[in-house]
């Protein structure tokens, strides 16, 4: 098996004649992005990082470690707390289930997720998971909704939010990101509640867009709605005034929508910013979009920029991350009535010379090393190991398999047009169960997946099923060694793990 990051170069098949290609790692690329100041991290992290660390330090390398110590219903709220009552779009499990993202709050150690959304779900509360004590809590209480229906211009069966100073619930598909520097979560949108559409809400009898949206972590209460006082489903209920509703504050060109989009982070020249592909009309193909965020405490606007387009490579549900090393932005790409299922790829480093027009994205087809074609799906999520500066996908089909994969160059500096896979089965025999899917279709990981620099681990949601309301946050810790091994070698590993442990027990037995 060639290593995964073996230097110099190897062949591999294609169409036509082969070709000699390297893999660069990143030190040659650097300085196509010097007037980009890269961060991997916004400001220090001050959380205990204590319990992920023991739990990490327990795991072999390939393998996987459950991290919740408290169920996620256990932070649901009852009816009496201000939660919604049974019936028809109230089950909060959907937040994790209907195309989700969580956010990695990076400041405090914390999950943020929002989510649900369309016809799956109706609240618009908010959770946390702490990395600290790996329990579950709330962040704010559901606000209340009403129907719009006899409104001008409004959907069938279309809601908002009583006060408009929340967001509808929505499918965040990858649309949840941290912003540690001005310290909010960014909500950029989705499929609202129920009518599948952007959000919106009610201003003087008139239906006006809403969003992007920011949440404030430093606000967060388990006990008061994420609005206005009263606009609970207790009157009683205290409004936190948690959200901002950033669309009056935003200039430039936001085109396009949230639905199926994804999005990347990476901190320049200090401040916090975005990228993220959208689409219009479910084309398939996104434009990419710059969003730079302002500081809300100084009155800041944010700023909009187009800054490229595709035409290679097509995106439905995709995910994406940033290769912080070679300014690359890497998502997901699937297209069936072309076959290709690879991915889009846009280099960032001449989004600052090229027009959004010419600024075109590149195909780029994934194989394994012997040569035979790996698809990606719309389940797929990927990610970027910034300690070990590759990208890793996971699907959750197989439980815990995942892939490696590195940007790859030819002798000319030009990124090649098909890169190798390498396939990694779990080395643990504990693993999340996955199977992101329903009777209806493929749910996706989405942004349920996401690298944790501070720990040198992704961190992933598990999904959630009705039998057993525990979305579990799982610990991936990745190979930082030149070789995978090979799945085979894996499964034996496994097979004796499971062999010396039956034997124990039996031994065990013997003496009781």
């Amino acid at each position: 098996m060639r290593s995964l990051f073996m230097l110099g170069s190897s062949t591999h098949a294609e169409n036509g004649p082969k070709k000699v290609k390297t893999l660069i790692r990143g030190s040659g690329k650097l300085a196509l992005i010097a007037a980009v100041a890269v961060s991997l991290t916004g400001p220090a992290s001050a959380w205990d990082m204590t319990h992920l660390q023991n739990l990490l330090a327990s795991t072999p390398e390939g393998g996987w470690v459950q991290a919740n110590t408290t169920s996620f219903s256990s932070a649901w709220a009852s009816p009496a707390q201000g939660g919604l009552s049974p019936g028809s779009y109230s089950n909060p499990g959907a937040i994790v289930r209907a195309w989700s993202s969580f956010a990695w709050d990076s400041n405090r150690g914390n999950l943020i997720l929002f989510g649900g959304g369309h016809a799956n779900y109706v609240g618009n509360e908010v959770y946390l998971w702490s990395a600290t004590t790996g329990g579950w809590s709330r962040g704010s209480l559901p606000s209340m909704v009403q129907s719009v229906a006899n409104v001008p211009g409004a959907f069938s069966g279309e809601f908002v939010v009583v006060d408009g100073a929340a967001p509808l619930s929505q499918h965040t598909y990858e649309n949840n990101v941290f912003l540690p520097t001005i310290d909010r979560m960014a909500m950029l949108g989705g499929a609202s509640f129920n009518s599948g559409g952007a959000g919106r809400k009610l201003v003087d009898g008139t239906l006006v867009p809403t969003g992007p949206w920011m949440w404030d972590p430093s606000k967060a209460n388990p006990d008061q709605v994420g609005g206005t006082t009263g606009s609970g489903y207790l009157a009683s209920s205290v409004g936190g005034q948690m959200w901002t509703d950033r669309r009056d504050v935003t200039t430039g060109n936001l085109g396009g929508n949230s639905i199926d989009s994804s999005t990347a982070y990476r901190l320049e020249n200090g401040r916090d910013v975005v990228y993220t592909a959208r689409m219009s009309g479910g084309s398939g193909w996104p434009t990419l979009y710059r969003y730079t965020p302002g500081a809300p405490e100084l009155g800041e606007v944010d700023l909009w920029e187009r800054v490229a387009v595709a035409d290679n490579a097509a995106s439905f549900q995709s995910s994406a991350a940033i290769d912080l090393e070679n300014s690359l932005y890497v998502r997901t790409a699937f297209q069936p009535s072309t076959g290709r299922y690879g991915l889009g790829v846009w280099d960032l480093a001449k989004a600052n010379s090229f027009t959004a027009n010419s600024l075109r994205d590149l195909y780029i087809g994934l194989e394994y090393a012997d040569g035979s074609i790996f698809r990606t799906n719309t389940n797929f999520a990927v990610a970027y190991d910034s300690n070990n500066s590759r990208f890793v996908m996971w699907d959750g089909a197989n439980n815990g398999e995942v892939f490696y994969v590195d940007a790859e160059y030819l002798s000319d500096g030009s990124l090649d047009s098909v890169w190798t896979v390498t396939r990694a089965l779990s080395t643990t025999a504990a693993q999340p169960s996955g199977k992101f899917v329903s009777p209806s279709g493929a749910l996706g990981v989405l942004g349920k997946w996401q690298y944790i620099h501070e720990v040198g681990a992704f961190m992933a949601l598990d999904m959630i099923r009705e039998s057993q309301p525990d979305a579990g946050v799982w610990l991936y810790k990745p190979y930082s060694v030149t070789a995978i091994p090979e799945p085979s070698t894996v499964m034996m590993a496994l097979f004796g793990i499971i062999f010396l442990l039956g034997r124990l027990r039996r031994s065990r037995q013997d003496y009781l």
